[in-house]
């Protein structure tokens, strides 16, 4: 249903936000989306509502997961500054740092986390 509505009104965020949702629960699996159109979608919904943290933090990890490290490198680095993410996420974007030689980011991310 959600994909039937997000084809018809390109232009609306919230049956493509849904979309995602929908995907999510059902454990990240869909025969409607390949990785590349969710994260087409999501960046649509950012484009639009550039301040939603948590769907910003699902389009990094999928950058991640699928190996664009570029691109996960920017979205973990727009979070880190615009946010206050949880210890889990600054653990997460430090292991990035580390992984992609960024000691002296990693260190920040780790100082950040506050247990």
């Amino acid at each position: 249903m959600w994909y039937n509505l997000s084809e018809q009104w390109p232009d609306s965020v919230l049956p493509k936000y849904a979309l995602i949702d929908t995907i999510e629960r059902s454990g990240g699996v869909s025969n409607l989306l390949n990785r590349n159109e969710t994260i087409e979608i999501i960046e649509d919904i950012l484009d639009q509502q550039p301040d939603r943290i948590e769907l910003r933090e699902k389009l990094a990890r999928i950058y991640r997961n699928e190996g664009q490290n570029t691109n996960a490198l920017r979205q973990y680095k727009r979070i880190l500054r615009d946010s206050e993410p949880n210890d889990e996420f600054l653990l997460e974007a430090a292991e990035l740092y580390d992984r992609l030689g960024l000691s002296w980011d990693a260190k920040n991310a780790r100082g950040r986390i506050t247990q």
